[in-house]
C-alpha cells in the first residue's frame, strides 16, 4: 500500500472529472432555445486535468507536454506520433508517457493491440531525438527519449466493459513489457446521469491503491 503524500487528492481529481462531465452536457452559450442532444467531448480536458494532478503532486519533477506532436526519423524515413502526456525530466529526457482513457468502452476489443502498438512505437523512439513545435508560439525545440521508456495506461473507470473482457485484457496487457495499466475507480461511472455532484462522488469507489501505484512509479 502506498504512503504517497498528496497535495491534490484523488477525491479532488474525481470531483473535477464529475464537474467536467456535467458542464459538457450544456451548450457553450446558454440559451433556453438551445439544447444539446449529445455532450461535448471531454477527452482533452481530462488530459489537462491529469497533467495538473501529476505536476501538483510530483513537485517540479517533470515538465508535461500534452498531445505534443513528435517528428522523428527511422531508417532515414520521417515519421510523426503523439502521446497524451509526455513527462520530461530534469535531464530533458522522456522515460515515461501517460495515455489516459475514461473507460474501455470504445476500445474494449482493441485495448491489447493498442498497448502492443504503444510498446512498438516506444521501442522505435528509444534514445531517439524528436523535433517539436510549441503549441502556442510554434517555436521549434527537441525532446529525447531515454532507455526503455514506460507507457502508463490510466483508465479512469473500469465500467462500460464486462468483467470477463476486463479480466482478459488485464491478463494480456500484463505480458507486454514496459506497459503499466491502472484503473482509478469502480462502482458508479463518473458520467452517471442517476446522481450528481457529492451524491455521485459517494457512489464511486476510488481506488487509492492504484493512484498510489501510479504516483510511486512516477516518483523514481
Amino acid at each position: 500500500m502506498s504512503n504517497f503524500n498528496y497535495i491534490m487528492e484523488p477525491n479532488e481529481f474525481f470531483e473535477e472529472v464529475i464537474n467536467l462531465y456535467e458542464i459538457s452536457r450544456r451548450t457553450k452559450y446558454p440559451n433556453d432555445l438551445i439544447r444539446r442532444g449529445t455532450s461535448h467531448s471531454i477527452s482533452s480536458e481530462i488530459e489537462d486535468l491529469m497533467a495538473q494532478f501529476l505536476v501538483t503532486n510530483l513537485k517540479n519533477k517533470y515538465k508535461i507536454y500534452i498531445a505534443q506532436t513528435l517528428s522523428y526519423k527511422i531508417n532515414n524515413k520521417s515519421k510523426s506520433c503523439e502521446f497524451d502526456l509526455l513527462l520530461v525530466d530534469n535531464k530533458n529526457e522522456i522515460n515515461n508517457v501517460v495515455e489516459i482513457k475514461i473507460d474501455q468502452g470504445h476500445i474494449r476489443n482493441g485495448v491489447v493491440n493498442y498497448c502492443k502498438n504503444r510498446r512498438y512505437l516506444l521501442d522505435m523512439l528509444e534514445r531517439n531525438l524528436c523535433k517539436c513545435n510549441d503549441g502556442i508560439t510554434k517555436e521549434k525545440f527537441t525532446l529525447k527519449f531515454g532507455d526503455k521508456p514506460t507507457c502508463h495506461l490510466v483508465i479512469v473507470s473500469n465500467k462500460n466493459i464486462s468483467k470477463r473482457e476486463l479480466d482478459e485484457n488485464i491478463k494480456k496487457i500484463k505480458c507486454i513489457s514496459n506497459i503499466e495499466l491502472y484503473f482509478l475507480s469502480n462502482g458508479e461511472h463518473p458520467n452517471s446521469y442517476k446522481f450528481k455532484g457529492t451524491e455521485l462522488i459517494d457512489k464511486i469507489s476510488i481506488d487509492k491503491d492504484e493512484f498510489g501505484r501510479l504516483m510511486d512509479s512516477l516518483s523514481y
